[in-house]
């Protein structure tokens, strides 16, 4: 066995050292998971965009009422409305956090965008029976001629988890890990 002696000088024990505290600093900075809820947000956007998330799928109601319209012309804005925030104890998030607007809305109830997103993520049923579905059948009948038969209860609204989707994919696909080792690059430089 071949022993090999190396002596490691003071100044490279304190460039070392100084190394570590900066690895550290990066690390636990806020800066970086800012970067890393901006990275995600724009990876949304652009999913939604090419459709791969399940936001462009209309039913056949949604086509009679509104037209063969692109539904990213509605969908786009509330991805304008995607946002990052910083969170408690040097997180971030990239999300809806209310405040942002209301959404022009076809229908009585004033929507904001984080209640848009939070509809597509749940999905809904709109009642056609009881008083409430008495007012949306002549709703419907007077807006669009639409008659529905009186035992249908509901109009269902599919749900269209596309955050969820989103983040799976990005997992998937370990784009999270790129962020942080391109962010700790760009900070540490080849020291």
């Amino acid at each position: 066995m071949i022993l090999r002696t190396v002596k490691v000088g003071p100044d490279v024990l304190a460039q070392f050292k100084n190394d570590l505290v900066k690895i550290k600093n990066t690390i636990s900075s806020n800066e970086i998971n800012m970067q890393r809820a901006k990275k995600f947000r724009d990876y949304t956007v652009d999913m939604v965009r090419m459709g791969r998330l399940g936001l462009k799928k209309r039913t056949a109601l949604t086509t009679y009422m509104m037209g063969n319209y692109d539904p990213l012309s509605v969908t786009g804005k509330m991805l304008d409305k995607m946002k990052v925030m910083e969170a408690p104890q040097g997180a971030a998030d990239a999300g809806y956090f209310g405040n942002d607007g209301e959404v022009p809305s076809i229908g009585h109830r004033k929507l904001t965008y984080t209640d848009l997103a939070i509809l597509h993520h749940t999905g809904y049923r709109i009642p056609l029976r009881g008083e409430k579905g008495e007012r949306v059948r002549k709703w419907f009948y007077a807006c669009y001629g639409i008659h529905f038969k009186k035992n249908k209860e509901f109009l269902v609204v599919p749900a269209r988890p596309f955050m969820l989707k989103s983040i799976k994919g990005y997992e998937k696909l370990k784009l999270d890990e790129t962020v942080v080792e391109e962010f700790i690059k760009q900070k540490l430089g080849n020291s």
